[in-house]
């Protein structure tokens, strides 16, 4: 079994895909602006489903396709609907600072080769593959897009506002300054506190 424990460190760019000098990339693995591997099953809750895991900069993403969760053992208990509206691929989203633990589990006659993740909200996910190299492949890119060097790695940094976002400006929605003066602190009324801009390049510890 390996693991990693997500931390900051330095690594590679977090846009590059791993190397391994030992044998060719995988098939059906593709860049990580792209990557993705289709007929992995997650257990989630106890129950496993089928899907599609997409590896995107910032986002694990698992697409479950609304035949393969139709078909699940518990769907097939679950009564049908009166109506039959279209069904959406239901998505499962987990940002990469929300991960704490990552373990890789080879293949074993008890069960195939898969990842587990321990997440930060407390929430556990096992991912497994239908092959060992697809496993490796998926644990060494989450490793490498988990690990950022900075705050420049982070998704904040490469947000894309929405045309409804663009019309306003989230730095004058909310002035510090005036709330702070509007509890008293900068003014007469408290002249305990003042306010400082001695940290404005971040520069004190």
């Amino acid at each position: 079994m390996e693991y990693i424990r997500v931390a900051k460190a330095c690594v590679s760019s977090i846009f590059a895909p791993p190397q391994e000098d030992t044998c060719e990339p995988s098939t059906n693995i593709e860049t990580p602006e792209d990557f993705k591997v289709e007929n992995v099953t997650i257990l989630h809750h106890g129950q496993p489903t089928v899907g599609t895991l997409h590896l995107t900069p910032h986002h694990l993403i698992f697409r479950i396709d609304p035949e393969a969760e139709s078909s699940s053992p518990s769907a097939s208990r679950t009564p049908p609907p009166q109506t039959k509206p279209v069904k959406r691929p239901r998505e499962i989203w987990i940002t990469y600072p929300i991960v704490s633990t990552l373990f890789r589990h080879p293949a074993s006659a008890a069960s195939p080769a898969h990842l587990r993740l321990r997440n930060r909200d407390f929430s556990f996910l096992t991912f497994q593959f239908k092959t060992e190299r697809e496993c490796r492949d998926v644990f060494e890119s989450i490793k490498a897009l988990a690990i950022v060097k900075g705050v420049e790695g982070l998704y904040a940094y490469s947000y894309a506002p929405g045309s409804i976002e663009k019309k306003f400006n989230g730095w004058k929605i909310y002035d510090p300054r005036k709330e702070y003066e509007r509890m008293g602190i900068g003014t007469e009324r408290c002249k305990g506190w003042r306010i400082s801009k001695i940290n404005k390049d971040y520069a004190v510890g």
